[in-house]
């Protein structure tokens, strides 16, 4: 097993400290790795994540990881999300499928399917298949052109699709565009194109979202939206 724990710096790339001078921590994670493939690729894994030593469980992942680019990230992976250490408040489970990779390892193009039950008596210590996965919610098509050099997202569009009736049905679908990121990976604006249909040329809305300032966690805790519509007769935004 491993055991993680991250700490955030500020903009010079000093440690945030609390009121004792102790770094302050915002994560702590305990990684178990049962399985390996031949090229030593993390097939079956488990990741608690905490608040901090000894703090409060945030949630626990039993991940599985099927098939791998030479760059090594995934081609299909498998994540059930539990709320408890017992694994027996299931938050939803998650198909990742990357069939886009470049060779430094950058995802262009992969679908995100989600799911709310898992069939019972399913061993979430071993293998997890999409048979054993029940209750389809909603799935996501994302198209990413644009990275920075962390592999940070530029552009990208994402269309957006829910379950019903036995079948995932269109709901919307957005381009992103956002600002160049902070060594801190965040980035100060996003700009979305809100779109009614898949090909995008029926357009809802834009929104211009400023992060003006982000906690210790990465969360945006203070943000400004623009939001802008077509007016009826000229067609521009206002």
């Amino acid at each position: 097993s491993q055991l993680v724990t991250s700490y955030t710096t500020d903009e010079a790339g000093n440690f945030i400290l609390d009121t004792l001078g102790e770094r302050v921590v915002t994560s702590y994670q305990a990684f178990t790795n049962r399985d390996f493939d031949s090229q030593h690729n993390i097939t079956n894994q488990m990741v608690l994540t905490y608040t901090e030593p000894g703090g409060l469980l945030l949630d626990v992942q039993e991940i599985r990881s099927i098939g791998f680019h030479s760059s090594g990230v995934a081609k299909k992976q498998i994540i059930a999300t539990f709320a408890d250490e017992a694994k027996q408040e299931l938050l939803d489970v998650k198909i990742i499928e990357n069939a886009k990779i470049t060779s430094n390892g950058n995802v262009e193009e992969s679908t995100v399917t989600r799911y709310g039950g898992m069939a019972p008596g399913v061993d979430t210590t071993g293998e997890i298949t999409e048979s054993d996965l029940e209750d389809a919610i909603d799935q996501q098509l994302i198209k990413t052109d644009q990275f920075d050099l962390r592999g940070n997202a530029l552009h990208q569009t994402i269309e957006r699709s829910y379950w019903e009736s036995g079948a995932f049905v269109f709901g919307e679908a957005q381009d992103i565009t956002n600002d160049p990121y902070s060594f801190h990976d965040r980035t100060d604006k996003s700009v979305i194109m809100n779109y009614a249909d898949a090909l995008m040329t029926d357009l809802v809305d834009k929104q211009e979202i400023f992060y003006e300032l982000y906690d210790e966690y990465g969360n945006a805790v203070d943000q400004k939206i623009d939001t802008y519509v077509e007016d009826d007769t000229t067609g521009l935004l206002v």
